[in-house]
């Protein structure tokens, strides 16, 4: 970008601004958190996204990371998930089945295990 002599050169606001952050991108992060032992958070989830400098609007994030836990509390219920969109609906039925079918033993191999068997 060209100054006058003498002056410093500037970017504007919008041209430094980054791509929105997604849902899925979100998403992916909380996931990444959860797996590696942290609580997601707003925070934690901006840091991630950012690879170590917050990147995403708190709002955002939060709008995000609110349908997650949602979702999650869903999923720990063994209730029905929302669809991945664009997945056929024959296989998002068929990988809902596969996750149940996973709980259930899940749950059986916790309950072997607290029972000492």
């Amino acid at each position: 970008m060209s100054s006058p002599a003498g002056t410093p050169a500037t970017e504007s606001p919008s041209a430094r601004r980054s791509a929105p952050i997604s849902r899925e991108a979100v998403f992916d992060a909380a996931w990444a958190l959860t797996k590696a032992g942290s609580r997601p958070t707003i925070e934690r989830i901006r840091l991630y996204l950012g690879n170590g400098t917050p990147r995403g609007s708190p709002n955002t994030v939060n709008t995000f990371l609110t349908q997650w836990w949602e979702q999650l509390a869903v999923r720990v219920a063994g209730g029905p998930v929302e669809a991945i969109p664009g997945l056929p609906p024959s296989v998002s039925a068929t990988l809902e089945t596969l996750w149940n079918q996973a709980l259930v033993a899940a749950k059986e191999k916790w309950r072997d295990e607290l029972a000492g068997r």
